[in-house]
């Protein structure tokens, strides 16, 4: 009798501890752990165009395309670089600081010359090692008879403007009619005493300006200084 009283009460705490379980809510499950060291996400590549210039021109044709692609593709300085430290210059001699002689070496304008005759327009890659001038670019067409629509030429990016008949008392005044103008973010003059000439680095923003417009705005200096060339890329150490 008794031992059926305690397998009874065995059985009535197992019931009644099935209910309990039952009633309680399930756990909810642990969060992943993070990583020890996050992986950083990778930030996107950013593909650096490469500086052109664009030419609209007259008397391109499909007769005449090869001739001219070769006489602009090999537009540049005459430069002597030295063999240790690759320093250049324009004039022949020696390497100041390893003092060997600087060797010749042709360099280039563009590295890319693209024409499209049904367009009537010349697209000029820069190379980047020397830089490229509108005056020499004019003079390799007119052996062609091809011309640059001087009117139709915007000056993207950075360049610098090559003014004659100017003095260094009229940088100033330069500098301030190209500033109010607001045809360029940036304007820097400077007057070049060996050449007799300004020289004006600006850089363009969104809107190019046109050729034509620069000019207007260097006349409304009210000095006898003229646009008479423009160069692209890096200058070229002179010694």
């Amino acid at each position: 009798m008794k031992l059926d009283r305690r397998l009874a009460a065995i059985l009535a705490l197992g019931a009644s501890m099935s209910v309990l379980s039952a009633q309680q809510p399930a756990k909810a499950p642990a969060p992943a752990t993070a990583p020890a060291h996050p992986v950083a996400a990778a930030a996107p590549a950013v593909k650096a165009e490469p500086s052109t210039i664009l030419l609209h021109v007259s008397g391109l044709t499909k007769e005449n395309q090869a001739a001219i692609k070769d006489a602009l593709a090999t537009l540049g300085p005459q430069m002597y670089v030295c063999p240790k430290c690759k320093h250049e210059q324009a004039a022949q001699g020696k390497c100041e600081t390893c003092k060997v002689d600087l060797e010749a070496q042709k360099l280039r304008s563009f590295s890319n010359v693209a024409l499209a005759p049904e367009a009537s327009s010349i697209t000029l890659t820069l190379a980047g090692t020397a830089p490229a001038r509108l005056s020499e670019i004019e003079s390799a067409l007119a052996r062609s008879s091809v011309k640059v629509e001087e009117n139709r030429l915007a000056f993207a990016g950075t360049s610098t403007l090559i003014l004659t008949q100017g003095s260094s008392d009229n940088a100033p005044a330069i500098e301030k009619a190209l500033k109010d103008s607001k045809l360029f973010d940036e304007v820097h003059v400077r007057f070049d005493a060996p050449r007799n000439e300004i020289a004006v680095r600006v850089h363009a923003g969104a809107t190019p300006p046109m050729h034509d417009a620069v000019a207007k705005a260097i006349e409304s200096a009210g000095t006898k200084a003229r646009l008479n060339d423009v160069v692209w890329g890096r200058p070229v150490n002179k010694t």
